[in-house]
């Protein structure tokens, strides 16, 4: 319904990461943060999810991932 919107993806990402699903979460945190810095340079005061996602718990069978590391070391 909201195909632009980075918390909708970050949300489906928490899911995702909930059922084991991590090649999807993966996916779907990766267009979450994209989607997100883009607001960002847009919008400095929006909420940085990639920060969020570096502390998430939700995260944290995904946080020794190499690609999970990539991804919240991004800048």
């Amino acid at each position: 319904m909201a195909p632009e919107n980075p918390e909708a993806w970050y949300d489906l990402a928490t899911t995702q990461a909930g059922l084991g699903k991590s090649n999807e979460a993966l996916q779907s945190l990766g267009k979450a943060l994209g989607l997100s810095a883009q607001r960002l340079a847009k919008q400095p005061k929006a909420p940085d999810l990639r920060k969020m996602a570096a502390t998430n718990q939700s995260f944290a069978s995904l946080h020794n991932r190499p690609e999970f590391q990539k991804l919240v070391a991004q800048q």
